[in-house]
């Protein structure tokens, strides 16, 4: 992963709506008398990721008898071995949008701590398991890489019940390289409290950059890029525009303003 799995979690813990949570992850395993530090397979398109199988300790939601339980296809890392498979290329993306500050007002001070909290992860998928029935279910229903996850409770409340989750996951190979990783766009995915009816809230093709909730409306706010431009590469030389999800509807997101009135507002400029 991209870090060891005490220090990936860490800001995820103290950010937590609950302690019940427990995001953070056991350290890695002693190899040899030194820690083994783990890193995420690089995720491939089409071939076989290699690798080997772990399930990280479960993350409890809230006010539901669910937990979610990330899972990895993962790879030692060598004492000199500091870059992330996902986030390789990163130095030499240039003008490419990429980052975990997503959320912007994902911070601590609302009513004893975060309402809502994003942490950067690095996953291929998560497991729902409910306890009462033993029920399970994944989070994707495709090859991805989740690169963040939020937990949100709504703010003025006293109730920690988480009331949705969203994930960030790069599930299409956008700039044909081969390879699932940051240099491909990322999505907006979104599931009940419970981790239940996992879907995305946006169409392929496009590049979450970041995003706001205005709980007055129930609504996040998203704003999104579109590889206009047909590189294979979201970079701010494509176009942006602000969409909206509501968060307790189950339609995915759409744009705020229609094409047409877009279109409308460029005649007057000569465009």
């Amino acid at each position: 992963m991209l870090r060891n799995t005490v220090s990936m979690y860490r800001d995820f813990l103290l950010g937590a709506v609950a302690a019940a949570m427990g995001l953070g992850l056991l350290a890695g395993c002693q190899s040899g008398g030194a820690p083994a530090k783990r890193t995420i397979a690089p995720t491939t398109v089409d071939a076989p990721v290699r690798g080997r199988a772990a399930l990280e300790r479960p993350i409890e939601l809230a006010g539901h008898d669910v937990v979610l339980v990330p899972f990895v296809q993962e790879n030692d890392k060598g004492w000199f071995e500091s870059e992330d498979p996902y986030g390789r290329g990163l130095a030499r993306r240039r003008g490419a949008i990429a980052g975990d500050g997503w959320l912007e007002n994902a911070g601590i001070g609302v009513r004893n701590g975060a309402r809502y909290v994003a942490s950067s992860v690095r996953w291929h998928n998560a497991f729902g398991r409910d306890l009462s029935t033993g029920e399970r279910w994944m989070l994707l229903d495709r090859r991805g890489v989740i690169s963040s996850a939020a937990l949100l409770a709504p703010p003025r409340s006293s109730d920690p019940t988480i009331y949705r989750v969203l994930l960030l996951a790069t599930t299409e190979d956008t700039n044909g390289d081969g390879r699932l990783d940051i240099l491909d766009g990322r999505r907006l995915w979104i599931a009940d409290g419970d981790g239940r009816n996992p879907r995305p809230a946006m169409p392929e093709g496009t590049h979450l950059v970041r995003a706001w909730i205005d709980w007055a409306q129930d609504t996040a706010y998203l704003m999104v890029l579109t590889d206009t431009d047909g590189d294979g590469a979201f970079t701010d030389a494509d176009e942006r525009a602000p969409w909206s999800l509501h968060l307790g509807g189950a339609l995915p997101a759409e744009p705020l303003v229609d094409e047409q009135t877009v279109a409308r507002a460029r005649a007057l400029l000569g465009g």
